[in-house]
């Protein structure tokens, strides 16, 4: 606020306003004062401070990317690094959170950290090394961990002690599999994680009642071990690892082809949801175990093998679709699943067909005919580019005991 003594009222009058820290740029102002004690506001333009950003490794080598500033020193928010540097114009005398997203030599790296601006210094540099990664992992009763750098499985890299204290140093940024053998499991779990800044600590932790389902499963104890896993609860991250546990023991130990069919159905839901990841073969085994399933006391096969709509067409179709994206040897993977769902097809038709002449209830010889002609017609789908030698025992099968 500054007061001015005019000499004369409605004559002009030069202000002119300077800054002792030269913040702010010299401005002048001519005012017409009509009466006494009139006020008036000016916004000053500020004078940039430049702060210049240097990114580079220990050997000198300069990063590409961005420089990303929270909140954003003038109108932008984001800046280039050109050959490791970017110089950027600040308004305001703040601290500023600053984000850097670079490669340096093929490594993507990610960093923050930040730096706290004074306009009335006018100038600063803010320099980066970017120096070898440092992790820390914590680990169930702290067993080992052993790495592998997967751009050059060559490189010799220590072993970790899991105890979350112990850092270690990465020779590189990049893609790393991690692999530790916890308390229970007869077999090491392994985690991929890329590995792009400064400190990473990484947490391996498992949930104990996954741990507990996996030692179940190594003792035998197959209910126990679905019963834990069952415990896993949505949101933890062994949960999508614990579904697929329980779906092969429902399959592979207890023959329950059912609850295992309606376990890889709930971990292809939550693949849809993003909680789980995406897997063809999640499709590909569902389909499988579907045709073990031969239930006809309720409209479970009904809902399995309805056109377009059931849920054999649905993983089918999902498992082709995705598989030439996300794997390989998909025709002769393709061609498998079409003759097993044959084999299946023909065991149903013959059961249909047998059970619809051993009963006196119309109601129950009407479902039965009904899925005989349902098995009948998804033969013809899956019987479609496989050559007829290697499916005419199923073909002549399902043709037998096709209900007229």
């Amino acid at each position: 606020v500054a007061k001015i003594n005019p000499n004369y009222l409605n004559e002009p009058i030069e202000v002119r306003i300077s800054s002792k820290t030269d913040i702010y740029r010299d401005t002048l102002i001519v005012y017409n004062f009509k009466k006494n004690n009139e006020k008036h506001s000016e916004i000053l333009l500020t004078n940039p401070f430049n702060l210049d950003i240097i990114v580079n490794d220990k050997l000198g080598r300069p990063a590409e990317g961005t420089v990303s500033f929270n909140p954003p020193p003038n109108d932008k928010s984001t800046f280039l690094l050109d050959a490791g540097k970017a110089t950027v114009k600040v308004y305001e005398s703040r601290i500023y959170d600053i984000s850097i997203n670079a490669i340096i030599d093929e490594s993507a790296i990610y960093h923050t950290e930040q730096f706290d601006v004074l306009l009335e210094k006018k100038n600063d540099t803010m320099r980066i090394i970017v120096e070898n990664a440092i992790i820390t992992a914590k680990t169930n009763n702290n067993v080992p961990i052993y790495i592998t750098y997967l751009d050059d499985d060559s490189v010799e890299i220590e072993s970790l002690i899991g105890n979350g204290t112990d850092e270690l140093e990465l020779p590189y940024f990049g893609e790393y599999k991690f692999s530790f053998t916890p308390k229970g499991f007869s077999y090491p779990k392994e985690e991929i994680r890329n590995i792009n800044q400064f400190i990473t600590n990484l947490d391996f932790i498992i949930d104990d009642n996954f741990a507990n389902c996996i030692e179940s499963k190594e003792n035998s104890k197959f209910s126990e071990s679905v019963s834990f896993c069952k415990q896993v609860s949505r949101g933890n991250k062994d949960y999508c690892s614990a579904q697929v546990e329980m779906a092969v023991i429902y399959s592979n130990e207890l023959s329950d082809y059912i609850e295992s069919a309606n376990t890889w159905s709930n971990i292809i839901s939550m693949s849809k949801q993003g909680i789980c990841p995406v897997n063809y073969t999640y499709y590909e085994t569902h389909a499988y175990i579907q045709t073990k399933i031969d239930n006809f006391e309720d409209t479970l096969l009904n809902d399995i093998w309805a056109k377009h709509s059931g849920s054999m067409d649905t993983s089918f179709d999902k498992y082709v679709s995705l598989c030439p994206i996300m794997g390989e040897n998909c025709n002769s993977g393709e061609q498998k699943l079409r003759k097993r769902i044959l084999r299946s097809l023909s065991r149903l038709m013959e059961e249909s067909f047998d059970s619809y002449n051993n009963t006196i209830d119309s109601e129950i010889s009407s479902k039965l005919r009904e899925l005989n002609q349902l098995f009948y017609d998804s033969s013809k789908k899956y019987s479609e580019l496989v050559p007829s030698t290697e499916i005419s025992e199923f073909m002549d099968r399902i043709d037998k005991f096709r209900l007229d």
